[in-house]
């Protein structure tokens, strides 16, 4: 079971059978998840871990150090996004989570640069909210794609998903670092803004889903719970839980390589075209890196 079928497990068992369906519910567009991905992979895989944070910091002189502990911080959203999934299963549609998380988190960042100052405490909580926003958009997609009635077009969906995903992330870091040294920040704040806000309206043109999940939030919190101590609080857990915290071929310098790029003479758009689109078409990674892993 992959991350997008473990998301969207439990809309799948509320879905209703495809014969309820009626019939304008069957085109379900699976491609539209390659763009509803868009605000997820602009924060995380672009601004966060692709790059952009650390060469940003690291025009304002902030080190390494400083670095490494900001962008560990605003991982940790990506990391334990599981704990959003029951949110989207209630109150409103999961359509307008994916929106609201959206537009939130564009909000939350356009504030963030506006102060200019990205290391100060009020920004980077700024920040880690806008991750965590973002996070009710990765929740949402998964309960979408998990309540579509194709199995077919569920591993269609996952497929679009996850090319938006890489996509959307090299595209942000091309676009966002080389316009780091041609405009404002608030400028810059307002572009990372408007890629991670305006995908998002598609969602307005996904199929209308109208189950919500049945029960109280309480009692899917208690199963969350339950499976996660299920999972977690056992001896034969230990090896696993283990390696997700190893730091070793985790992946987790290709986020902090950028911000030493000006000492070594690479300037901003060489860095944008090797870790952007130039190295995720070549190899899916950026500088000192190989697929997800460093050399």
């Amino acid at each position: 079971m992959n991350e997008i079928q473990a998301v969207g497990v439990e809309a799948a068992s509320l879905a209703p059978a495809p014969s309820q369906l009626p019939d304008g519910k069957r085109s379900e567009h699976p491609w539209i998840y390659s763009l509803l991905i868009a605000p997820s992979a602009v924060v995380a895989n672009g601004v966060v871990q692709g790059g952009v944070l650390a060469y940003l910091l690291s025009q304002q002189g902030v080190g390494s150090k400083g670095q490494s502990h900001l962008i560990f911080l605003l991982a940790l959203p990506t990391w334990l996004y599981f704990l959003w999934s029951p949110i989207t299963d209630f109150f409103v549609k999961r359509r307008t989570w994916l929106v609201a998380g959206a537009v939130s988190s564009a909000a939350f960042m356009a504030i963030a640069f506006h102060l200019h100052n990205l290391s100060s405490g009020i920004s980077e909580t700024l920040m880690l909210i806008s991750a965590c926003c973002t996070q009710l958009v990765v929740s949402s997609c998964g309960g979408m794609m998990g309540a579509m009635s194709s199995e077919r077009a569920k591993r269609a969906a996952s497929g679009f998903y996850q090319a938006g995903s890489l996509g959307f992330g090299a595209l942000s870091i091309s676009l966002l670092i080389p316009l780091s040294s041609r405009v404002s920040a608030d400028k810059l704040g307002l572009a990372a803004a408007a890629m991670i806000a305006l995908p998002a309206l598609l969602a307005f043109a996904a199929p209308r889903q109208e189950t919500i999940a049945t029960g109280s939030f309480a009692g899917s919190m208690e199963r969350v719970w339950t499976e996660f101590r299920a999972t977690f609080f056992r001896w034969e857990a230990l090896p696993y839980a283990a390696c997700m915290v190893f730091p070793m071929a985790s992946g987790s310098a290709i986020g902090l390589l950028p911000g030493v790029a000006q000492q070594y003479g690479v300037n901003g758009d060489n860095v944008a075209w090797i870790n952007g689109l130039l190295g995720r078409l070549t190899h899916g990674g950026g500088i000192g890196c190989h697929g997800r892993y460093p050399l």
